[in-house]
C-alpha cells in the first residue's frame, strides 16, 4: 500500500529481484501508472513473478477492503501510504481535515481476519517517516498521527499473533 513512489516503490522492486510477486495500490493515478510500469521492467525474465494494482482512495473502507481481499492471502503487508508530515510544516491549513490522515496507518485502522488476509508466517511493516523520532519545526500539531499509528500497531500485534506487525 502506498508503493508507487520513495520507499515503497523500492521496497516492491527489492521484492521483484528477489523473486516475489507484487501488489501495489497508490491514492494517485499518475503515480499508479508511472509506478507500475517501473515495476514492470523489473519482471523482465523472471518466470511467475507478476505485478498488479490500482489506484485505491485507502480513506474508504469499502474500497481498501475491496482491494485487499482481492489478491489474499499476502505473504507481506507493507504500509507505506500517507503525507509527509513535512506537508503540514506552520500548522494545519484550513482545507486539511486531520482525519485524512488515517489513510497513513490504512489497514492497521481495519479489522481483517488474520486467517484471510495473510499466510500463516508473513507480517506486517507500517512506515511512520523519521520525524516521528526527529521532528522538525512546525509538525508538532500533526505528528502525533505517526505516535499513534506506532501505538495501534503495537496493539494489532498483540491481536494478529503470529504474524508479526511492525513499525519503522
Amino acid at each position: 500500500m502506498g508503493r508507487s513512489s520513495g520507499i515503497g516503490k523500492d521496497v516492491a522492486i527489492a521484492q521483484i529481484q528477489n523473486g516475489a510477486s507484487v501488489t501495489i495500490a497508490s491514492s494517485n493515478q499518475a503515480k499508479f501508472d508511472a509506478a507500475v510500469n517501473t515495476l514492470k521492467n523489473h519482471v523482465q525474465n523472471q518466470n511467475g513473478v507478476t505485478v498488479f494494482g490500482e489506484a485505491v482512495d485507502m480513506k474508504d473502507s469499502a474500497v481498501l477492503t475491496r482491494f485487499l481481499t482481492k489478491e489474499t492471502p499476502f505473504d507481506h503487508l507493507v504500509m507505506t501510504a500517507g503525507e509527509s508530515a513535512a506537508s503540514f510544516v506552520g500548522g494545519i491549513k484550513p482545507d486539511v481535515d486531520i482525519r485524512d490522515q488515517r489513510k497513513s496507518c490504512g489497514t492497521c485502522s481495519q479489522p481483517h481476519p488474520q486467517d484471510t488476509l495473510l499466510h500463516p508466517g508473513g507480517f506486517v511493516t507500517v512506515t511512520t517517516g523519521v520525524l516521528r523520532r526527529r521532528p522538525i519545526p512546525g509538525v508538532g500539531s500533526v505528528i502525533g498521527v505517526a505516535g499513534a499509528i506506532e501505538t495501534a500497531t503495537h496493539g494489532q500485534a498483540v491481536d494478529l499473533k503470529p504474524i508479526r506487525v511492525n513499525t519503522m
